[in-house]
């Protein structure tokens, strides 16, 4: 019977026979969707060009439109993968690798974020849902809210990243990459203690996102229902 540290150099060397010989359809890709990034970068830089004022205010809409697009798929996905694990469903792994690392999608947001508080119309003289609050509304509440989920996104795909970032560390050559997973890896070795601990931070990530995103959504459609002249 091959043991755990067998099966996991297999792996490994199916892994770096396949990165290193990457096919022609998978630089195809990378290209095809890295000229659409560019294209996004483009129109951002076009709209953003036109400014934030009441003429153009109603321009910002698709691209608030796609904040809450991204926040209730993406930015949700490694809820759905946590949950998976916790309850050891073996059918959901190529899956839940797809969906942590939508987990990073969060930092997007934030970005996102910075010009569509431009473009929202100052609370003052209108309904919110914020009754005139002078401690910074809604700005930096909505940044602290979407920067607190970027953050638990990110720690999130970290821990469950960990046994991987260990294996990564032990069979890479010597060099800056292999030193740097080396931090990552936080000293994870696969003992019993580590493997119980796992599954307290798993589920307290969880907790914390599935409360920031309801909040963060909830938030977001008040505000711009809102915003509408009645």
């Amino acid at each position: 019977m091959a043991t755990s540290r067998s099966a996991r150099c297999r792996l490994i060397g199916k892994w770096r026979r396949t990165s290193s010989g990457a096919s022609a359809r998978y630089w195809g890709w990378v290209t095809v969707l890295g000229f659409l990034f560019v294209l996004g970068v483009v129109g951002f830089i076009i709209r953003l060009t036109e400014g934030f004022g009441d003429e153009n205010r109603a321009n910002w809409g698709y691209f608030v439109a796609t904040m809450a697009f991204i926040l209730t798929t993406f930015t949700a996905m490694p809820v759905i993968s946590a949950g998976l694990r916790l309850t050891k469903a073996n059918w959901r792994r190529p899956f839940t690798r797809v969906t942590e690392n939508m987990g990073i999608t969060g930092l997007l947001l934030v970005l996102m974020l910075i010009p569509a508080l431009f473009a929202l119309p100052d609370i003052e003289g209108r309904l919110t849902i914020w009754f005139e609050f002078p401690l910074g509304a809604p700005g930096l509440w909505d940044i602290m809210g979407y920067g607190s989920l970027a953050l638990i996104g990110l720690a999130l795909l970290w821990t469950l990243a960990l046994p991987d970032l260990a294996a990564a560390r032990d069979h890479l050559p010597p060099s800056a990459r292999q030193r740097f997973i080396k931090r990552l890896a936080l000293g994870w070795v696969g003992g019993l203690r580590q493997w119980r601990r796992r599954p307290t931070t798993t589920v307290a990530s969880v907790l914390l996102a599935m409360v920031l995103i309801g909040v963060v959504f909830s938030g977001a459609v008040l505000n711009a229902a809102l915003t509408v002249d009645l």
